[in-house]
Parts: structure tokens; sequence; C-alpha cells
């Protein structure tokens, strides 16, 4: 019978491949990777430490017992909304000047700064910081501001009243000392600001009635501009006739001179005596008078 012999390897080479599988598996717990839009930390639970961030997209290397988090620095939003989907709670209830319950939808989008990320992860180690501190402030920043305008203003000055809001909530996340400074980029959006049914109904009736006064107003004064128009219109040719009888009475007078130069006031007295006969009995063609004898003065 023939005897097989397996061929010896080197009694080192049982270790070398030990030693290469160790090391992978080192490296496999060793390498970590972050993606776009967040950054890195790695906590070191024995040193008690987190490593300043990774900024993605990276793959770089971490000790096997480090472990890692991920925190996103890109634009995120926090949605107030009864009929967003999306909402992480629901739309804010505040408080006009009057005590008026004013509904709206709140947008805020904000970033975080990346080298601040190590500060705002260990004050807030569940990453919370969005749905804690952030939502409060911009609650109770928004209630603070509504308070101060009446409910017709908050109608009416909607650009002005969002801006303010935007800028108090920018400087209380700014200030707020558990957020480190950490959240940047701030912007605010106002949506679908409500109000009770029953002032919405008595809004619509007073602009009605204002419509209404101001129509009146309206047709009253084009009557009065008629009524003027007409009276000065009446004046105006009033003022153009006397004028005319003006002109007319001086031309008769200048007649008249010119005539009594002529022919003396007695031949004016006859000349005025026969065309006032003339006015008087038009249909007289001869007129015969006496005196001293008979004459007949032909009229026409």
């Amino acid at each position: 019978m023939t005897e097989y012999r397996y061929p010896k390897f080197p009694a080192i080479i049982p270790a070398i491949l030990v030693i290469v599988i160790l090391a992978g598996v080192v490296v496999v717990l060793s390498a970590a990777s972050v993606g776009v839009g967040d950054v890195a930390l790695v906590v070191d639970p024995l040193g008690g430490t987190v490593s300043n961030p990774v900024v993605g997209p990276r793959w770089f290397l971490k000790l096997p017992y480090q472990s890692i988090v991920k925190v996103p620095y890109s634009t995120q939003y926090l949605i107030l909304s009864n009929t967003d989907p999306n909402a992480d709670f629901n739309s804010l209830m505040c408080f006009s000047t009057e005590g008026i319950e004013v509904t709206m939808d709140i947008v805020v989008r904000f970033g975080i700064d990346v080298n601040k990320a190590a500060a705002l992860y260990q004050s807030y180690p569940a990453m919370n910081w969005e749905f804690t501190t952030i939502n409060s402030i911009t609650s109770e920043t928004t209630k603070g501001i509504t308070k101060n305008y009446t409910w017709i203003e908050i109608k009416d000055k909607r650009i002005e009243l969002a801006t303010q809001i935007q800028d108090a909530i920018r400087k209380a996340l700014t200030d707020e000392p558990s957020l480190k400074g950490a959240i940047i980029n701030t912007e605010v959006d106002l949506k679908n600001v409500a109000f009770p049914a029953r002032l919405v109904d008595e809004l619509q009736a007073t602009v009605a009635a204002q419509q209404a006064v101001v129509t009146a107003e309206n047709q009253r004064k084009s009557m009065l501009i008629l009524a003027n128009a007409t009276a000065q219109k009446a004046l105006i040719e009033a003022e153009g006739e006397a004028r005319a009888q003006i002109a007319r009475a001086k031309g008769e007078a200048d007649a008249i001179q010119q005539i009594i130069t002529i022919v003396g006031k007695e031949g004016w007295e006859t000349y005025y005596n026969m065309q006032k006969l003339k006015e008087i009995s038009p249909n007289i063609d001869t007129l015969i008078v006496g005196t001293n004898g008979n004459f007949l003065i032909p009229l026409k």
C-alpha cells in the first residue's frame, strides 16, 4: 500500500494567517465613512472625548472601540402645521392684543456650524435640539410678538410681523447657551394665518358697509360737482348776456350821439319817435299827422 505524504508548511505560516485575519478585522472595525451633508464625530468612551468633526463625504479610520455619531449640517426644517404631512408639530396658536385666537403655520429653516457640531452634540447627546429647544424658542418668541399686534394688524402687516419674528428667533437661538452658537442661517416663514370664522364674517360685513358708505359719498360728490357745473354754466351765460347788453347799449348810445351830431337834437327826437311808432304799429305803412296842415309820413 502506497503511503501519501502531505507537504509540510513552515510553522510560521499559520501565525501569519492569524495576523492577517486579525488585521483585516481591525481594519473593518476601524474604517468609517461619512456622507454628503453630515459630519462625523468620533466618540472615545475610554478617554471620554469627542473628536473634531470629520466633514463628509469621506472615509477615515478610528480605533475599533470608538463609536461614530453623524450630525447633519445641511439645511434642516422644523415645521409646525396641521396640514403639512411632514410637520413635526401642530400649527401654533397665538393671541392678539385683544386676546383673539390666531392660528398660523411656521416653517423654521436652519443649518449647523460644523466647527461647533461637537459642542452641540455634547450639550444634546440625544441630538434632539430641534424638537426641544428650537421648537420652544420658536413658539414662545412668536407668541410674545403677536400679543403686541391687534388681529387686524396681524392680518394686514404679515410681512412686517414675519420679519420681526424671524429676527427675534435668530437672536434667541444665538443667545441660547445650550445651543453653543451652532445654529446658523435661520429663516422663518409664516403661512396660513387664520382667525375665528365669526371675526372673518364680521370683517367682511364691515368692509361691505364701508364700501357702501364710500359709494354713497362718491355719488354725493358727483351730484355736487354736476350741480356746481350747472350753476357755473348759468352764471357764465348770465355774465355773457350782461356783457352783450352792455355792449349793445354802448353801441346804441354811440349811434345816437352820432345822429344828434348830424341832425341836431330835434331831428333825433323826430327820428326816435318814428322808430317807436314803427315798433308800436308794425302794420302801418303811412302815418297822417296834422299841425297847420296835413302831412303824410311814410313809416316803411
